[in-house]
């Protein structure tokens, strides 16, 4: 399932952008010299990607849902700042009944 969100989420990204596992079922997306509407659009594609994957060696009527939570970043912010604010509406998109992206 990992690999599968991975390869559906890498496909949207730009050369410059870094997707990486963050723990468990989540993943960092970094995207500089990115604003936040262009980040929302990316979240947006990636989100319609995964929402139209179907894994059939697991399950072919299973749906795979998609929270995320994005910012840019403040200047002078610290990255663990970022990401806590990221992650703080990655959470909020989960509590919110799950496929939905949410700025902080």
């Amino acid at each position: 399932m990992l690999q599968s969100f991975a390869r559906e989420a890498g496909a949207t990204l730009r050369v410059a952008d870094t997707l990486a596992r963050w723990g468990g079922e989540e993943f960092l997306l970094l995207m500089p010299d990115t604003r936040l509407d262009e980040a929302l659009a990316v979240l947006d594609r990636i989100a319609a990607r995964i929402g139209a994957m179907r894994i059939d060696a697991v399950d072919p009527l299973l749906a795979v849902a998609f929270s995320a939570g994005v910012t840019a970043s403040r200047p002078l912010e610290r990255f663990d700042e970022a990401i806590s604010r990221a992650d703080a509406a990655m959470y909020r998109a989960k509590a919110n009944g799950r496929n939905c992206v949410l700025a902080a």
